[in-house]
């Protein structure tokens, strides 16, 4: 078979996506290309609230046809066609300015016959979207990256490519296939070609060379290796963090995000504060604020010159009331903001010593007492509007493997006296946001953090961040469903160690 390449057009004397193209470069209905009078292109086009400019000039002339083409119609296509000679393609001006306008978003791409209804859309998601140019039939075996993510999207099959800044919405074309093969093994392009019977050659030749373009597959070296896995960048980034950055923050994907309130008026918005099983003479009440906040503290300088994390635990054990006073200083309840009557996007919040975002408070905390004057060892939930510990329902050995837990990922000699759990209540943040909102979960464990710090250190208690801990115990003991409340973040709290020493990092 004769090389095949995915040709755009170079000159508007070729086919148009009119007539047999089966690669189309659409022009967004939010943007525009017109000539300026003297040989260049002025491109405008619509972000968010503003209307953004710029101009095309010392085009060659195969740039300015192609570009004055796609602002007169609306679109420029690109045929199968066996290539004339090696690396016929566009040239790099016009590489240079097509990458320009993808990352603009505001040229797509659309792959498929014309008059079919089987089509794979291409959008770029990133602001740093570019993609691989010519668009061309692979030359070597492919392979799937492994940094490519696969959902529905309505009616489509969604295919995220975040490193190149792409996402691919299949309606109809057999993508699956491909992602399915290329999983597996590194696969010859020809092979791949031949078994997408159900589209014409073309169409396969084109599906390839944009899914190759695109960087959904790439062109493995001698080794079997792409250069993703070469990338001394790369290698260090998990998918999964990779993808949730991308997916909660502008500039790196399309669609809507932040507060969006998509769920306004369709679904009740969650309570501020999260209804407890127990009744009133079940709960632990706690000492109110009394002669804590007299005069003569510490300053806040030397409170944060003190602040560190310290493993370790004194003989003498925390008491009831310093826990009380820990967590009246850190999380208590000062008032519940209602509901405001007829504006559906309203919701119940709250008044806390710590900033919380969109004044959600969707942190829950839990305690793990194993030793602390003045109260059992067990499971609590702390009620900050009532200022009490609820307790749950936690078997002991559950309660000593949350305990031990925390001991190996602190690296302390012993079990801590009181291990404090963050459980986020997820749809008290995604109920207003989009996309971002465990991403501002994750910012609030950080916030709370420092305010358990800060606070441990103005007490003079030992305190310490705990890395990771294990979510599957943690709705096994409070019996929640992970989807609606996980833990999210731990800390240990106790008495300081007898000797003064430093006890661990900053």
């Amino acid at each position: 078979m004769a090389e095949l390449d995915v040709m755009l057009f170079p000159a508007t004397d070729w086919e148009t996506t009119s007539t047999r193209a089966n690669v189309a470069w659409i022009l967004e209905d939010w943007a525009s290309v017109v000539p300026s009078g003297d040989d260049s292109l002025i491109v405008r086009h619509q972000q968010d609230a503003l209307m953004l400019r710029w101009v095309l000039r010392g085009l060659d002339a195969e740039a300015y046809q192609v570009l004055k083409t796609l602002g007169e119609r609306r679109s420029v296509g690109s045929v199968v066609r066996a290539a004339e000679t090696a690396g016929t393609g566009p040239g790099e001006r016009l590489v240079r300015e097509l990458n320009r306008l993808l990352s603009g978003r505001i040229l797509r791409l659309s792959v498929g016959s014309p008059g079919s209804d089987a089509r794979l859309t291409v959008r770029p998601a990133s602001r740093t979207a570019r993609m691989s140019l010519p668009l061309r039939m692979p030359r070597r075996l492919v392979r799937l990256s492994r940094y490519v993510t696969v959902g529905r999207a309505s009616d489509a099959l969604e295919v995220r490519s975040p490193i190149r800044g792409f996402v691919l919405q299949s309606h109809g074309l057999p993508i699956g296939n491909l992602l399915d093969k290329t999983a597996h093994r590194a696969c010859d392009p020809e092979e791949l070609v031949d078994g997408l019977r159900s589209v014409s050659r073309e169409d396969a030749v084109s599906l390839l060379a944009v899914m190759t373009a695109t960087g959904v597959l790439g062109e493995v070296d001698d080794r079997g290796l792409l250069a993703e896995d070469q990338d001394e960048i790369l290698i260090q980034r998990q998918p999964a963090d990779v993808a949730f950055h991308h997916a909660s923050r502008l500039g790196l994907h399309v669609g809507p995000s932040g507060a969006t309130f998509r769920f306004a008026g369709s679904l009740p918005p969650t309570p501020a504060l999260r209804d407890g099983t127990a009744q009133a003479q079940e709960l632990v009440k706690l000492d109110g604020p009394g002669s804590w906040l007299e005069a003569g503290e510490v300053s806040f300088t030397e409170v944060v010159a003190r602040r560190k994390s310290v493993r370790d635990h004194g003989s003498e054990p925390l008491t009831a009331r310093q826990l009380g006073e820990f967590l009246f200083r850190v999380a208590r309840v000062g008032r519940v903001i209602p509901v405001e009557d007829g504006n559906p996007r309203s919701y119940e919040c709250s008044e806390r010593p710590y900033p919380s975002g969109g004044g959600a408070y969707e942190i829950e905390l839990y305690l793990v007492t194993s030793r602390c004057g003045g109260l059992r060892r067990g499971l609590y939930r702390y009620r900050p509007l009532e200022h009490a510990l609820e307790p749950v329902a936690a078997s002991a050995a559950q309660c000593n493997m949350l305990l031990e837990n925390a001991r190996m990922a602190t690296g302390a000699k012993e079990s801590p006296q009181v291990l404090i759990l963050m459980g986020a209540r997820f749809a008290r943040l995604s109920w207003k946001y989009e996309n971002m909102a465990y991403a501002t979960t994750l910012k609030n464990v950080g916030v709370l953090y420092e305010s358990m710090y800060l606070t441990a250190a103005a007490m003079g208690l030992a305190c310490c961040a705990v890395g990771n801990s294990d979510s599957g115990l943690f709705a096994q003991a409070t019996g929640l469903r992970v989807e609606e409340e996980s833990s999210v973040g731990e800390l240990t709290l106790g008495s300081l160690p007898d000797r003064d020493r430093e006890g661990g990092e900053g």
